[in-house]
This record gives C-alpha cells, structure tokens and sequence, in this order.
C-alpha cells in the first residue's frame, strides 16, 4: 500500500509590510486517501515570472525572474530554531546555497554566489521602500502566522516587475509544526522527521528564481515525503534550471533579451525601490503526521511553490 498523499491548499495571504503588498502563494496539505495520484507527465524546470498565478502551474507567460549581480547574500535571524543547533544551521543553509553554484552548466557553472553576512536580529518578512533590507532565513518555533499550518516552508520574493530584477528574499521555516533535523549528507532520518538540507535546497531554489518542477526526483520536485534525504540532491533537471537562469557567461537571458550584470557583488540586499515593484511568496507545504506531503509555493512571484500533491496552488498581485 501507498502511503495516503496529501493536497496543498492555499491560505491566507502572509501578513506584509504596508510598504508593500506581495504575492502570496501558501499551501496547506490535508490527506486524501491511500492511493497515489496518477502520475503526470514530467515536464522540464520552471521558472517564476511576473505572470504566476494561484492556481496557475507553471507560468509561460511574463518576465522570468533572476538576480541581476553575481553576488547575493543572506542573514539567519540570530534566535534560530530550538531543534537544531546554531552551528548545524548554519552549516546547513551555507551547504544547500553551495548546492545551487555547483551544477555545470557547459563553459562554468552557474554565474550566482549566495554568500552568508552573519546573523540578523530582525525576523519580519519585508521590503521597506525606504529603508536598509535583508534576505533572511527565519525559523518559526512558537508560532506560525499563516493559516497554512501544515506549511514546511515559505519564500517571499520582491522583484521588478518591469524587468523581474529580484530585489529581497526571505525564507521562513515553519519549525512550529514539524520535527526539523540536519544530520549529516546522506545520513537517513526517521519517518516523521524532515530534512532541513531537503527543505532549505528547496528554498534556495526559489530564492534563485525557480518554480516547481514535475520531475519527480527533482530537487524543485512539488512534493516531498518526510524520512527522506535525496532531494537534498541537486538532479539533472534542477541543474539545467538554475543554469537557464544563471549562465556562466553572466548573462541573465530574459524574455527582453539578454541582460549581462556589470562586474560588482553586491550581496546585500537591494535598497533601490523602483516604483514597478511587486512581490511574491512560495510555500511549500508538509504532511504533518502523515506521510507524504507537498512544498508551498514560494518564491517572489510567488514562484509557485508548494510541493504538492495534488495540483500546485498560488497568487500572486502586484503593485503598480
């Protein structure tokens, strides 16, 4: 017998700066039986656009995403999380970023370096138009703010969306509601715990600009079952993804042409503000108790994100 699937569906919109409104792509799982969906046709990595929708799968309209410098950087909220150690987070998240930048991608590997800043005494989840920002990686023990209680995690996007330029990420881990462990690569873990270099790899690749995949062992893959460690992994498909993205050569290619970055890091996050801002946030949803779940949708865009089980779901709006 197949272990019960679980469905992702989507909540309430994640409370937002006032400064500015975002997507919202969160997605719940709730058990659906004991028999597996039927499988669908793989299709190849997705990237998020300024066109995703709640709803809409992989989006083949509007801008791709991406970030625009060589150089990104994060912050981990300095609290961290009472079920794994300071040090392992670290680790754990510098290693699923490294994961991303490894891929060969023909002449080089992919032209992106997400580099850790150090810790961060803020945990909210905002762009302040007129302020200093940070991408965050922030673990939610106490509480988690959204409705989608059952979500392993949630990437929201800030972008412009006259040219999909990501300005700020951040991603929230909801450690409220499931039993996070990060023991070393390859190491197996227990049927009712989840993976944080699973969950965080994931993350990173919406923080990058990607969507969920259907190649079922992908890393980007919409549904993730907990006791498992392989879409730790990065795959074929999710190193041709980040590759489309990020070629070695510099160069972002857009649907408005090639974008090719001056030869700057800037790692911090972007405190330009242009007034064709959105935003967008990707959950990716768990199974709880219960085996087999879904990511949410996350990513700015809200790179529809959730992995699911059933269909993906996110919305997204924009600012004008």
């Amino acid at each position: 017998m197949r272990a019960p699937t679980q469905r992702l569906r989507a909540p309430s919109r994640p409370r937002l700066s006032p400064l500015l409104p975002r997507l919202a792509s969160v997605a719940a799982i709730v058990a659906v039986g004991v028999l597996a969906l039927q499988p669908r046709e793989a299709a190849a990595f997705c990237r998020t656009t300024t066109e995703s929708t709640l709803g809409g799968g992989c989006a083949s309209t509007g801008l791709p995403l991406y970030w625009k410098y060589r150089c990104v950087g994060f912050r981990l909220t300095e609290a961290g999380t009472a079920e794994v150690p300071f040090d392992r987070v670290q680790e754990t998240a510098l290693r699923a970023f490294e994961n991303w930048s490894k891929p060969s991608c023909g002449s080089g590997t992919p032209s992106v370096d997400v580099s850790y800043l150090g810790t961060t005494k803020t945990d909210k989840v905002e762009f302040d138009v007129r302020g200093t920002n940070e991408n965050i990686i922030v673990f939610r023990d106490d509480v988690w703010p959204y409705e989608d209680t059952l979500a392993i995690a949630l990437t929201t996007l800030t972008y412009d969306k006259r040219q999909g330029e990501i300005l700020d990420a951040d991603i929230e881990v909801n450690s409220h509601a499931v039993a996070i462990v990060a023991k070393d690569p390859g190491t197996p873990i227990k049927g009712n715990e989840y993976d944080l270099s699973t969950i965080l790899t994931h993350e990173a690749g919406h923080f990058l600009g990607l969507a969920h995949s259907e190649v079922r062992d992908a890393t980007m893959y919409y549904k993730y079952n907990p006791g498992t460690v392989d879409q730790a992994t990065l795959k074929d498909d999710d190193a041709a993804g980040i590759c489309a993205i990020y070629r070695s050569s510099g160069a972002r290619t857009t649907a408005r042409g090639d974008v090719v970055p001056v030869a700057v890091c800037a790692p911090t996050a972007s405190e330009e503000a242009p007034a064709s801002m959105a935003g967008g946030a990707f959950a990716c949803a768990a199974p709880g108790p219960v085996a087999g779940g879904s990511w949410g949708a996350g990513g700015l865009l809200v790179v529809a994100g959730a992995l699911l089980r059933g269909r993906r779901r996110d919305r997204a709006h924009q600012v004008r």
